[in-house]
């Protein structure tokens, strides 16, 4: 995977990465947030989106998983929204053979549900005041939220940020 934090520029950064991977003849899935107008258009493999068909079939199947575990008591609630389409992406990459998956992170990155995986390459786009109730209230809160997509051993690609959102960066990377 590509994993892809930021405040601004995640979108455009993810669908140019997966547009670049599928020229070049790499099968690629692309998962995005939020929607313009319909759900389908957040996951894509090889710039298509998903066929309405898949999304439901690939809907129930993680609803339904989800569900069952709810009642055998190993999950305390139904997955959020946003758990579920992640969920419903990573099926339908995997069922379709996906060489690289491109994610976009919905908010922050620590506790996001598409930070379940271990990158070849974490993006952090340029990171501004977001989400503030729930990423904090500074460049450095936010920054530390979106930086938790880091791997250790992995590799980090960023550009000029704000100086503390670089330190930041620098802190959690080396870390």
């Amino acid at each position: 995977t590509f994993h892809i934090a930021g405040t601004n520029g995640k979108g455009s950064t993810a669908s140019t990465l997966a547009s670049i991977l599928t020229a070049a003849g790499v099968r690629t899935g692309l998962y995005t947030s939020p929607h313009l107008e319909r759900a389908n258009e957040r996951i894509r493999l090889d710039r298509v989106e998903i066929p309405d068909d898949d999304f439901a079939r690939v809907y129930f199947r993680v609803h339904d998983a989800a569900q069952q575990l709810v009642l055998d008591g190993r999950l305390p609630q139904l997955p959020s929204y946003f758990e579920i389409l992640t969920a419903q992406a990573f099926l339908y990459f995997a069922e379709a053979g996906v060489e690289i998956a491109v994610l976009e992170v919905g908010m922050g990155g620590r506790l996001d549900a598409t930070n379940v995986v271990n990158p070849l390459l974490s993006i952090i786009t340029d990171i501004s005041l977001d989400h503030m109730d729930w990423l904090g209230d500074t460049i450095a809160a936010i920054t530390r939220e979106k930086a938790g997509i880091l791997r250790r051993g992995g590799t980090m690609i960023t550009l000029p940020q704000h100086p503390d959102a670089n330190q930041v960066l620098g802190e959690v990377a080396t870390e």
